[in-house]
């Protein structure tokens, strides 16, 4: 029987391992039969960029075939990889352990799997270090337990240091591990849940700048914002960071408290979309303005800080109060009397009323509609 190497019209049959790696990289399955990506296809590239922000362990090992040597002697380097993404696509942060640090900066692409690619620089011991690093954002597995989001690849000293100890295009390997899990990284481009570090930082953001409104202290205030900061309140009035700001300065806005009862955040790469539902307590000028807001709020991650960049007031309008109900008797009698008018009436008046310019409300006592109430007033700004 020619073997399977030989045999170019034979089926391959996948193996439980196979098809289990097959589901964790989208069911895409080889020539082969066995799992990965087709070789006579380009990688898909439709998705954005994955979102690797955050604080992960980091470990890197050398390339050690002899499997003699124990693991610690394997170990490369290790420390604490700290990512951002300052707009969709790039990457920044600080990758560093005790006594050195390097300065990242480098790119996210989305595919199958997607990429990091980024290079570390830094000074330590008076000589200058820089690194190359390529990634794989590892997929998640179908089913997996107790999953947290990983990063493996290559590293290359891009130049030599420590006296030419450490030669340059040495190459390594490495893993990341995020510290505050989550969900394994999805594509920025289109949004998602904030992983559970990101949404408790975002929280802190929410609550820190609520309990700072509450102080009605500028400066205080100020410290949650860009520099473009963008406001429109209630009234649909748009303002920017020094107009907002202003409004607490002059004591034209005079905030008493803002506690926030609903949360919800989605992360895009390097921006956030936060939207709360927080009960304020308030007078804008002699107007009272307490009750319930609606805000959509706009951060963008700037030297690893969220920071608003925008933000949407919508006030909650409260429930109108039950209006009054009429038995079928009342009923009855205001159509009994709506027809004794129209028998009633003369033919000037039939004419007119089917033009609409005659009132066809009964004329009888008890008989007309409640009034309707007046409508709120707007409320300028707030």
């Amino acid at each position: 029987m020619a073997g399977r190497g030989n045999d170019v019209s034979a089926t391959p049959v996948p193996q439980p391992e196979d098809r289990l790696l097959s589901r964790a990289l989208g069911g895409r399955r080889s020539p082969r039969g066995g799992a990965g990506p087709d070789p006579r296809r380009p990688e898909r590239t439709g998705d954005g960029p994955p979102t690797v922000t955050g604080k992960w362990t980091y470990r890197s090992f050398h390339s050690d075939p002899d499997l003699k040597t124990e693991p610690n002697d394997l170990l490369f380097g290790s420390g604490t990889l700290e990512l951002t993404q300052p707009s969709p696509g790039r990457l920044a942060g600080t990758l560093g352990g005790d006594g050195w640090s390097l300065k990242l900066d480098g790119e996210a692409a989305g595919g199958a799997p997607a990429t990091v690619r980024f290079t570390g620089k830094g000074t330590i011991g008076g000589e200058e270090w820089e690194y190359a690093y390529l990634g794989y954002v590892v997929p998640a597995w179908e089913g997996g337990v107790e999953q947290r989001p990983a990063i493996v690849g290559t590293i290359m000293r891009v130049k030599p240091h420590s006296g030419g100890a450490a030669k340059a295009g040495y190459v390594a390997q490495w893993i990341a591990v995020k510290q505050d899990g989550g969900a394994p990284g999805g594509p920025a481009g289109g949004g998602r849940a904030a992983p559970a570090g990101e949404e408790k930082r975002l929280r802190e953001v929410e609550a820190k700048w609520a309990a700072a409104v509450g102080t009605n202290d500028p400066a205080q205030i100020g410290k949650f914002f860009t520099d473009d900061f963008l406001f429109v309140g209630a009234g649909g009035v748009l303002q920017d960071r020094e107009e907002h700001l202003n409004d607490f300065k002059t004591k034209t806005l005079q905030v008493e408290s803002v506690k926030v009862s609903e949360f919800t955040a989605r992360v895009h790469g390097g921006f956030a979309v936060v939207n709360t539902l927080a009960q304020v307590k308030g007078k804008y000028r002699d107007r009272d303005i307490s009750g319930d807001y609606r805000f959509m709020d706009a951060f963008k991650l700037v030297n690893s800080e969220w920071l608003a960049v925008a933000r949407q007031q919508t006030r909650v309008a409260a429930p109108a109060p039950p209006g009054p109900t009429r038995s079928s008797k009342d009923v009855l009698r205001s159509r009994e009397a709506f027809a004794d008018r129209l028998r009633s009436a003369s033919v000037g008046e039939l004419r007119a009323l089917s033009r609409g310019k005659l009132d066809a409300s009964p004329r009888r006592s008890g008989c007309r509609s409640p009034a309707r109430p007046a409508p709120r007033s707007a409320i300028p700004r707030w």
